[in-house]
């Protein structure tokens, strides 16, 4: 989980559910300690904390009784068996709300939402060999991702070919970021394969 916004965490109290109740599994979830508070109190509690037992009896849950809730400190990695060391990093996408881009081993980078450009470089320093950046079209009033004309701005010519853009909005049939030297957008259900 990189923040706490319905486009990135709506999906968890339906899971939740069908965890518990359908399959009787508890599934490992991963945070930053710092989004802890917003998951469980801002996001989920509302709708998972009061439930019942088999016999209509009430009972109180928590996020533990629905997930394996795996909480994270600064720098520490997330190590799943046949998967790359993934960590998170933290970003800016609004004002006060904690907010994280994700290094997957050492040279794939998904920014998530933010308004910050990519790094040029992994957690270890290697050169990155993919990047996932979010973006917007436009420049607003009070922008919450980086806009692709400040982006074209913010990234060098050479690292522009590594860079796959997504979260766009409408109309980017309009624009041609091959032309900025970019990858491309990311098309829905695009496959990436990497070998690590």
């Amino acid at each position: 989980m990189t923040h706490v916004h319905a486009d990135h965490v709506g999906g968890f109290e339906f899971w939740a559910y069908l965890n518990r109740y359908v399959y009787r599994h508890r599934p490992k979830v991963y945070y930053q300690e710092a989004l802890f508070d917003e998951f469980w109190n801002g996001s989920l509690r509302g709708g998972l904390a009061r439930s019942q037992d088999a016999a209509g009896k009430a009972e109180d849950l928590t996020l533990s009784d629905y997930y394996d809730p795996c909480s994270l400190g600064e720098d520490q990695p997330i190590r799943v068996d046949g998967l790359p060391e993934i960590r998170l990093r933290p970003t800016l996408h609004v004002a006060r709300k904690p907010s994280y881009s994700v290094y997957i081993g050492d040279d794939i980078y998904f920014s998530s939402d933010t308004v910050e450009p990519p790094p040029e470089t992994g957690i270890t320093g290697k050169p990155l060999r993919a990047i996932f950046q979010d973006c917007q079209l436009f420049e607003g009033p009070s922008n919450v991702h980086i806009s692709l004309p400040k982006l074209d701005q913010a990234v060098p010519p050479r690292l522009k070919p590594k860079v796959h853009l997504m979260h766009y909005g409408r109309g980017h049939e309009d624009f041609s970021p091959q032309a900025m030297g970019f990858a491309g957008f990311v098309r829905p259900g695009q496959v990436f394969e990497f070998t690590f």
